[in-house]
């Protein structure tokens, strides 16, 4: 066993002995870091003899007790001190944690080839970016799908894989044969008569409010968008329909003064940004 793994698991082993009840001259912030200190013993206890039972047995470590037993004990102490605890709403980040920590010491004895000896391994799964992470849950560091995938499918939702070494770009896809891209963004003309959200759903895609910024002060926008979707790039009407936004009609176009999600109107079909 390494010098880095000798140091985890004592860090654990502290945490679960030697901890004691907080003296009485403990202020209500040392109480309420005390008793997240021996929940997250308790935590690291539990999950280890997951892993051993696990080990034993052949079958697949059930983490489940564990993790509801710690997400409780958090929820009553946070309860308990409410604004004395020095920390609040980091449940989720300290399971992570130590999980993390937990799963590095049971890879780590699982055998000659097990090894969790990276500062990533142990870094990975608190939401936050750091090291020599890709990615980290949320924090994917400012990439999107158009940038992780290189403009390939350059629309969808960007994720994080669950070892925080590269992105998930399964969620990323191109903008339909049938739809065109303006400054970067999707767009698809609408059925008639149905909403933007009803237009980019039909397209395995979410609605973007990028389609409430073209309003008649950009009708040229509105011009433009249209003539690529409909093949024919016309003048712009300023009105029809309310929120309808940038809206055809037939061979007519029109940039309505108001524009939402959900507008629609009998026969107009909408131009929508979807994502």
């Amino acid at each position: 066993m390494n010098h880095n793994v000798y140091v985890r698991t004592a860090v654990l082993v502290s945490l679960m002995i030697g901890l004691g009840a907080a003296s009485a001259s403990a202020t209500d912030a040392d109480k309420c870091a005390s008793a997240k200190i021996k929940a997250a013993a308790k935590y690291a206890a539990c999950r280890l003899a997951a892993d051993a039972k696990a080990k034993s047995s052949g079958d697949a470590a059930d983490y489940t007790k564990c993790n509801d037993g710690q997400s409780s004990s958090w929820s009553k102490i946070e309860g308990k001190y409410t604004t004395a605890c020095p920390t609040s709403g980091d449940q989720s980040a300290i399971q992570a944690d130590v999980s993390a920590a937990t799963s590095c010491v049971a890879t780590e004895l699982a055998g000659p080839s097990g090894s969790c000896d990276t500062s990533a391994e142990i870094l990975c799964g608190n939401g936050t970016k750091e090291g020599t992470e890709v990615c980290d849950q949320s924090d994917l560091g400012g990439a999107d799908c158009n940038s992780a995938t290189g403009g390939v499918d350059a629309f969808g939702t960007l994720s994080c894989a669950a070892d925080c070494e590269a992105f998930d770009t399964s969620a990323c896809i191109k903008c339909p044969v049938t739809g065109t891209v303006v400054d970067g963004q999707c767009w698809v003309l609408g059925n008639a008569g149905d909403s933007c959200i009803a237009a980019c759903a039909l397209n395995s895609m979410a609605y973007s409010s990028v389609t409430e910024a073209v309003t008649p002060g950009v009708a040229s926008v509105c011009g433009y968008v249209l003539g690529r979707l409909t093949g024919s790039f016309i003048a712009v009407n300023i009105g029809g329909p309310p929120n309808t936004g940038c809206a055809a009609s037939g061979s007519t176009h029109y940039i309505a003064t108001t524009v939402t999600d959900q507008g629609n109107f009998a026969g107009f079909q909408r131009a929508c940004a979807c994502n």
